[in-house]
């Protein structure tokens, strides 16, 4: 998922915009050398007590206080801000507070903290603020959601993650592949508020969806799948504001400026308001095209490499987006990059006031999972090695300070 090739492939086809654009920025300089590694642990080097080795972490997340939450072996462990262990919640099973596959990992505002089970399925575990099992839910069962599918029309329904606000109000991200006339598959992403009495629809979009295009099978289970549609990210903060943006939507591109958007929905008003921001696009190599067209082809895939072929024609920008944090009051955006050169740049928003305030420099090997209370957390793997948690200092210039 955090493979940084792969990432390139999952943003490479979507585009069709073929004006020229010639787009001048007014900005001060990024600032470079902001990140200082502070902390790194998860290994036998660092860990006293075996099952708080990290073997293969799926994802992880950190609270206000600094505890570090991993998803590691069906099970949360947790850190402290010092990488300590603390305690293991959840386990191996399929009975309440227990995972087949553990996957995603959310806190919310209060405390809750919400654990995918097998992404997709619709099931989840949710636990206290002191992480006492609360309740196992299965949103396929739940008769809002049932009434919402029939309500569509949609045989079905993919759960991609759940971010739960408290016991009975959350925020969830669900798609539904569908085919067209032509046999072309194509999938709805949507973000729903759900509430103890209503199922409120925030946003929808509609894309080709990245089953069109898996190059194996194997690589398939890797989750290496080429999503050439783009992708709804989203990040909910701790005062109740849903930030969402969709990375093949949510921009625009004429003859003489290019622009993206941030898209901040209100859970107290369920308003929705818009950051509009600059930026420039940044052409995808034809060799990278080459590339992908010949992959296919060396798999013996030639109906797949030609319909590629097509579909890459006319395509000729990366996405202006490839993830969004936030962090106190500050919206870290980062760009869609050339994989040619080595650094990412990340637009740096303040979202009381909805003004850019600066960008930085930050290395490509450096794929964060979060950004929080001024640190910037990512998981370092390698073939051979335990893998471990790394926390960069982030420099308080960037917060102001």
């Amino acid at each position: 998922m955090r493979s940084f090739l792969y990432i390139v492939l999952i943003f490479l086809l979507f585009f069709n915009c073929s004006s020229d654009v010639d787009v001048k920025t007014t900005e001060m300089e990024p600032l470079t050398n902001v990140l200082t590694l502070e902390l790194s642990f998860g290994d036998e080097n660092t860990i006293s007590k075996n099952e708080f080795l990290l073997v293969r972490p799926r994802d992880m997340v950190v609270n206000n206080a600094g505890d570090i939450f991993v998803v590691d072996e069906d099970r949360v462990k947790l850190f402290g801000n010092d990488g300590k262990e603390k305690l293991i919640f959840g386990r191996s099973g399929q009975g309440p507070g227990e995972f087949t596959r553990a996957d995603d990992i959310t806190i919310g505002p209060q405390g809750y903290v919400t654990v995918m089970d097998n992404v997709g399925y619709g099931v989840f575990n949710i636990f206290s603020s002191d992480y006492s099992f609360v309740e196992k839910v299965n949103l396929k069962n739940i008769q809002k959601y049932i009434q919402f599918i029939g309500k569509n029309k949609w045989a079905s329904f993919f759960v991609n993650k759940v971010y739960s606000i408290n016991e009975e109000e959350r925020i969830v991200k669900i798609s539904i592949s569908q085919l067209d006339k032509n046999e072309v598959n194509y999938e709805t992403t949507l973000l729903l508020h759900e509430t103890p009495d209503t199922l409120f629809e925030i946003t929808r979009y509609r894309s080709l969806s990245y089953n069109q295009f898996i190059i194996d099978e194997r690589m398939y289970r890797r989750g290496f799948a080429i999503a050439y549609q783009g992708s709804l990210i989203w990040v909910v903060t701790d005062d109740k504001r849903v930030i969402f943006t969709h990375t093949s939507h949510d921009f625009t591109i004429n003859s003489n400026s290019a622009h993206y958007w941030i898209n901040i929905y209100s859970l107290d008003t369920c308003e929705i308001t818009k950051i509009t921001h600059r930026y420039t696009p940044v052409d995808i190599p034809d060799e990278l095209k080459d590339w992908y067209y010949q992959s296919f082809k060396d798999m013996n895939e030639p109906i797949m490499a030609e319909k590629s072929k097509k579909l890459m024609k006319d395509s000729r920008y990366f996405p202006p987006i490839e993830d969004i944090f936030c962090d106190k009051n500050l919206l870290f955006v980062k760009l869609g990059k050339n994989p040619l050169k080595k650094d990412y740049l990340y637009d740096i928003i303040d979202l009381n006031s909805g003004e850019f305030y600066m960008s930085i420099i930050v290395p490509d090997s450096l794929d964060f999972y979060c950004i929080k209370n001024g640190y910037a957390y990512r998981l370092k793997t390698g073939r051979d090695i335990f893998t471990v948690v790394e926390k960069y200092r982030i420099d308080p210039t960037v917060y102001g300070k």
